[in-house]
């Protein structure tokens, strides 16, 4: 994810500071600043390998909110990013949100309680990123709360959103196309009527430049590839929208595919449809691979 480009960092209102975050990095002391990567900056330190990390410097894929329960605190939750050098952050938040009156805390473990999309956590994080600026990560916000199977709100939560928090939100997802986890605690896949009735939210996503991450699972062990043809509609509606697939298209239902088949697909999605990129986030998929020869065949 870390090419899938960074997020502009004159959008940031608590950016003054940049200044003297260039003063600081003229000489590279083992530290990876922010300013190492501004834009059009003469007087800055080149990237050196002996002395500064190799570590990824961006989270694009970064869900600071639980399905239900307590979060944990937001300035630990930056304190973590810093101490780890990531100099990026996109805060998604939790496109299925358990009742606030629930006492479960993960959709599996109370199959038949919904877990639906909700604006909560939208407001939640952008009230955080208001509350507390952060000087040495760059924090971006993406929308999350639609429920792409019922489009017609769609619009109405973004203009919310503009008018409540002016320019801040910059992502949309990670939203749901299809989730097969989800099937017992009310997720509703979008069809391809529902995806039709997007043009509306699409076309203002693609005015103002904004991707959208999708979760669409490809299939199910048995039948790896049966739910494509949603993805594929979706490109071939929106070829203009930035596209994100989230975790390559496979969750916990699909480990059983064969890697060079799901490698060409994917490679195959790319050749095809110059606005798709891939996330590549959620260790389960590595922790569900045996350390076989299945595992040699992804890069």
């Amino acid at each position: 994810m870390a090419g899938l480009g960074l997020v502009q960092l004159g959008n940031q209102n608590n950016l003054p500071l940049v200044g003297a975050l260039v003063a600081q990095a003229h000489e590279v002391t083992g530290l990876r600043p922010l300013s190492q990567f501004l834009k059009n900056e003469e007087d800055k330190p080149c990237y050196d390998r002996d002395k500064q990390p190799q570590t990824a410097a961006t989270d694009l894929h970064l869900h600071p909110q639980p399905f239900r329960g307590n979060s944990l605190p937001y300035q630990e939750l930056m304190g973590y990013l810093e101490q780890n050098e990531v100099c990026f952050a996109l805060l998604y938040g939790i496109g299925q949100t358990l009742p606030h009156d629930s006492e479960c805390t993960y959709y599996l473990d109370c199959v038949g309680t919904h877990a639906l999309p909700s604006i909560k956590n939208d407001f939640e994080n952008a009230a955080n990123y208001v509350e507390y600026p952060q000087e040495n990560v760059h924090v971006a916000l993406s929308m999350t709360f639609p429920d792409l199977a019922n489009p017609e709100g769609i619009v109405d939560g973004i203009k919310l959103l503009d008018a409540e928090y002016p320019g801040l939100f910059q992502w949309m997802g990670e939203v749901n196309l299809h989730k097969e986890a989800l099937r017992g605690n009310g997720h509703e896949p979008a069809s391809f009527a529902d995806i039709a009735r997007w043009k509306d939210f699409m076309s203002i996503f693609q005015q103002r430049g904004i991707p959208m991450a999708i979760h669409s699972d490809l299939g199910e062990d048995g039948n790896p590839t049966q739910n494509v043809e949603r993805m594929e509609e979706v490109l071939r509606l929106y070829p203009n929208n930035k596209i994100v697939w989230m975790h390559m298209g496979l969750s916990r239902e699909l480990v059983e595919m064969d890697p060079e088949v799901h490698i060409q697909l994917m490679s195959d999605f790319l050749d095809e449809n110059l606005n798709l990129s891939l996330d590549i986030s959620w260790t389960v998929i590595a922790a569900l691979i045996p350390p076989s020869e299945i595992r040699k065949a992804f890069p």
